[in-house]
């Protein structure tokens, strides 16, 4: 009767560690197509964000070239301003 009790107790603690197999692999499985949503999340993010960078480097430099267009426009006036007055003064 001993023996036949701890066969049963070595099929019951068989099936409980199939049991635990079973459930153990089915959640990394779980785990792993989360982080690999994850990873894909973040790559479409990360690539989002290049070309955002992109966009304001481009805008950056379009920005830069029209500031340095009144920058050469207000230039140009002030030094029209002082060449007439030296005309002026040279009367």
């Amino acid at each position: 009767m001993s023996a036949l009790n701890s066969l049963t107790q070595t099929d019951r603690l068989e099936a409980k560690t199939h049991e635990l197999e079973i459930k153990l692999t089915a959640q990394i499985a779980d785990l792993k197509t989360r982080m690999e949503a994850n990873i894909d999340g973040c790559k479409a993010e990360s690539s989002d964000l290049r070309v955002d960078v992109a966009v304001l480097k481009s805008s950056h430099k379009f920005v830069l070239w029209i500031l340095g267009g009144f920058a050469i426009m207000a230039l140009s006036f002030v030094f029209g301003l002082s060449v007439l007055t030296l005309l002026r003064s040279l009367r």
